[in-house]
C-alpha cells in the first residue's frame, strides 16, 4: 500500500497552498507517492542503490509525486527540488556525492538534482537521452530505471575514457647544480605515493567483494567486471553491464547501466532538444525536463 501521507495530502487538496509539503520518508531511497514503479522494480532499485551507497558513499534517491499543486506551494520545480534535496539530508552527504530524480506525474515535469560532486551538464544528458524518451511513451518504470542506471553509471561511477597515448618527452639538459635533481625525486615520490594509495583502495574494494557470499551457493570469492554491450554513438546512448561472478558455481548477477551518447566533434548536437540544466545558488544544481 502507498503511504498514509499521500491520503492526508489528497484530503487537503482543496485548500489553498501556502507552504511547501514534503513527502514522508519510508527508510529507503525510493519514495513512489505517484505509484509509477511496480513493487518488483522498486525492490531491485532499492537493493542497487544500497549497494552504490556501500561501495561509493554516494546517495541516489528517486521521488515520484502526483502533482505540483499538492507539494510545491507555488514554487517552480527546480526551486522545490532544491528544497526537497535539503529536506532529505542530501545536501549533507560528504563531498556533495548525492543525486535525486524527482517526477511530478500529472504535471509531466521532472528534475535531476545533484550535489557539488556531479555535473549538471551530464544530468541534462541523462534527462534528455535516457528518461524523456520512455516517459513520452508512458513507460514510466522503464524511464525511471534507465535514469537511475544513468545516474549511477554516468554521475556516480562514470566509465573512464581511454587514455591518450603520451609522446615520449625530449631529454632535458643536465640539471643545474643546487637541487634540480632533488626536486625531480620529490615529484616522483608524490606520484608514487598517489599510485600506491589508489592501488590500496582498489585492493580493499576487491577484498570486500571477495568476502561477500554468493547469492546462489553461499561461497565467497566473487569477482566484478564492467562489460560494454552496446557502444555509445553520436546518435544514441550505449548500454553496459556490471557483472558479479561466482567462480565456484558460475552464477552471475548483472546490473545494467547506461552510457551517454558521444558529443559530435564540433560540440553537442544543437538541433536536438535538450533538458535545461544549471547550478543553484546553494552550490548544487540539476537539470529539468518535461514530456
Amino acid at each position: 500500500m502507498k503511504r498514509l501521507a499521500l491520503t492526508l495530502l489528497l484530503c487537503l487538496a482543496g485548500l489553498p497552498a501556502t507552504a511547501q509539503v514534503f513527502p514522508s520518508e519510508n527508510g529507503t531511497p525510493i519514495i513512489d507517492d505517484a505509484g509509477l514503479i511496480p513493487d518488483a522494480d522498486e525492490a531491485r532499485l532499492i537493493s542497487e542503490l544500497a549497494r552504490v551507497k556501500t561501495d561509493t558513499g554516494a546517495e541516489v534517491w528517486v521521488v515520484t509525486l502526483i502533482n505540483t499543486t499538492l507539494y510545491t506551494g507555488g514554487e517552480d520545480v527546480a526551486a522545490y527540488a532544491a528544497l526537497l534535496f535539503a529536506e532529505l539530508g542530501l545536501t549533507e552527504v560528504p563531498a556533495g556525492k548525492a543525486a535525486m530524480l524527482l517526477v511530478f506525474a500529472e504535471d509531466r515535469e521532472l528534475r535531476i538534482e545533484v550535489g557539488q560532486a556531479y555535473s549538471t551538464d551530464q544530468a541534462a544528458v541523462i534527462v534528455s537521452d535516457l528518461i524523456l524518451p520512455a516517459f513520452r511513451e508512458e513507460q514510466f518504470a522503464q524511464g525511471i530505471t534507465a535514469g537511475v542506471q544513468g545516474m549511477i553509471g554516468q554521475l556516480v561511477s562514470p566509465v573512464p575514457a581511454a587514455a591518450e597515448p603520451v609522446a615520449a618527452a625530449e631529454p632535458d639538459a643536465a640539471p643545474a647544480a643546487g637541487g634540480g635533481g632533488n626536486a625531480l625525486y620529490w615529484v616522483l615520490g608524490v606520484i608514487a605515493a598517489g599510485v600506491a594509495g589508489i592501488v590500496a583502495m582498489v585492493r580493499r574494494s576487491a577484498a570486500r567483494l571477495a568476502a561477500t557470499p554468493c547469492t546462489a551457493c553461499g561461497k565467497t570469492g566473487l569477482t566484478r567486471a564492467s562489460v560494454v554491450l552496446v557502444a555509445a554513438t553520436e546518435k544514441s546512448a550505449g548500454q553496459g553491464e556490471t557483472r558479479t561472478t561466482c567462480p565456484h558455481c558460475g552464477h552471475v548477477d548483472a546490473v545494467p547501466y547506461a552510457i551517454a551518447r558521444k558529443d559530435r566533434p564540433d560540440g553537442p548536437d544543437k538541433a536536438a532538444p535538450k533538458a535545461k540544466g544549471g547550478k543553484d545558488a546553494g552550490g548544487g544544481g540539476g537539470a529539468s525536463g518535461s514530456w
